[in-house]
């Protein structure tokens, strides 16, 4: 049996290169990142990376250092099972979606969404909900 929690809003309608809440995920097992936009138009783009950490005081908002320890770290596209490396990022472009992906953390205690690109700032919307969930043993 699994113990859902609700989805928790990382971004709930960010316009700008951001990130987003940083969520403690250490003791849940599956993570579920559902990324949403609004106002993508024609030749629009913006990209998301998500952020992890094991860290306590972390700042993901600071550069990485060995006192700010971070990474971009890879998601799992729920639709083609592809894995997008973390570095990388997601790129969305030329029209609205919704898109899932499972984050690949293997361990990770805090994790958030940063928003590194979009051309768009005064129409573009982005939101980022994570939903996480835990066997019940």
């Amino acid at each position: 049996m699994r113990n859902y929690l609700p989805e928790i809003a990382i971004h709930d309608g960010s316009n700008d290169t951001v990130d987003g809440l940083t969520v403690n995920v250490k003791d849940f097992s599956e993570k579920l990142l559902t990324i949403a936009t609004a106002g993508v138009a024609s030749s629009d783009t913006l990209t998301f990376k998500v952020k992890g950490s094991n860290q306590d005081a972390i700042d993901f908002s600071a550069a990485k250092s060995i006192t700010n320890r971070w990474d971009y770290i890879a998601i799992v596209d729920k639709n083609s099972g592809s894995t997008i490396a973390g570095d990388t990022g997601v790129t969305i472009a030329d029209a609205n979606d919704v898109l899932q992906y499972v984050i690949n953390d293997d361990g990770i205690r805090f994790v958030t969404v940063e928003i590194t690109a979009m051309n768009d700032k005064v129409n573009n919307t982005f939101y980022a909900y994570l939903a996480v969930s835990n066997e019940n043993l």
